[in-house]
This record gives structure tokens, C-alpha cells and sequence, in this order.
């Protein structure tokens, strides 16, 4: 009578092994997109947000309010919307007072946005009416290393909408 075998063989072991091996190195490729989608809609959910407070809070304040990147000390706008963003009351951009920030929005890391309005103001601005000044502006919005990004459009009236058609990153 042979004895029963409990166990795998050493041939079966590396089998399984392989098979398993072959599987990850086919699905790398799709991880690594999912995860450039997930951080690009991240970013534009987290920059649409920011932009629907800033708007809903002229508007429920009939005042005007402002939203901008700031530095570090956080006390002026910057041009490059790279770092952390301000809503603050009022549009006084060039000199921040702490007390009319109403909220510090931190930055994502790994993400690029660009604004194409940035040369000429440095904040996007709200009126009473919600209305944003001057003619649509674009946020082009990239994850590091991703070929495309995606843009989100504020109209002249401050509605968001996202663009249809991707933008290229590289």
C-alpha cells in the first residue's frame, strides 16, 4: 500500500507560480490607467468643489468672494495653482488678511492644474450674482506622468462644467 500525498509537488508549486506571475504582469498596465483616472477625477471633483463653495458662498453672503493658491505663509495669491487653495471674503489677492479667509483648501499631491486666465488674474473671482468675471476660464487638470488630463470650464456666469474632449498633458 503507497502512502497518501497531503501536499503539492514541487512542479505544481512553480506552475501555479507562473500562471500567477503572467496574470500581474498582463493587468500592471490597466492598474497603473485606473489609477491615473482615479487621481485625475479626484483632482476635479477636489477643484469643483472648491470653485461651487466659493460661488454658493457669494451668493448666500451677497458678497464677493475670491478663491486663489496661495504660499506658504499664506498671505498673497500666486499665479501657479499648484499649492493650497484660499476662499476668502472679498478680493483683496494681493494682500491675504487672515481674517478674511474662510477656508484653507490643502493641495493634492501629484497633480498639475493650470488656469488659462492666470496671466491676467491670479484669483477667480464671485460676485453677489455668482457670476465670475470676464470670459470663461479653463483649468487644464494633469497627473503626474499621465499623457492626458481633463479641463474643467468656468463660465463668465460661474457655472462648471467639464470639458468632453481630453487635454494633453506631455
Amino acid at each position: 500500500m503507497q502512502p497518501i500525498s497531503r501536499g503539492f509537488t514541487l512542479l505544481e508549486m512553480l506552475v501555479v507560480a507562473a500562471l500567477f506571475s503572467l496574470l500581474t504582469l498582463l493587468s500592471l498596465p490597466s492598474f497603473m490607467a485606473f489609477g491615473e483616472r482615479n487621481a485625475r477625477t479626484a483632482a476635479v471633483n477636489h477643484l469643483h468643489s472648491t470653485l461651487a463653495y466659493a460661488r454658493q458662498l457669494a451668493i448666500s453672503e451677497q458678497t464677493h468672494v475670491s478663491v486663489c493658491a496661495t504660499n506658504p505663509a499664506r498671505d498673497t495669491c500666486l499665479n501657479d495653482w499648484h499649492g493650497d487653495l484660499l476662499v476668502m471674503i472679498g478680493d483683496r489677492y494681493h494682500a491675504v488678511r487672515q481674517e478674511d479667509i474662510v477656508r484653507i483648501v490643502p493641495a493634492l499631491p501629484s497633480i498639475a492644474i493650470s488656469y488659462t486666465r492666470e496671466k491676467q488674474r491670479k484669483a477667480v473671482k464671485f460676485n453677489p450674482m455668482g457670476f465670475s468675471k470676464g470670459y470663461n476660464g479653463r483649468f487644464h487638470i494633469c497627473p503626474t506622468g499621465a499623457e492626458t488630463g481633463s479641463t474643467l470650464v468656468l463660465s463668465q456666469y460661474g457655472r462648471l462644467r467639464l470639458d468632453d474632449q481630453a487635454h494633453a498633458c506631455l
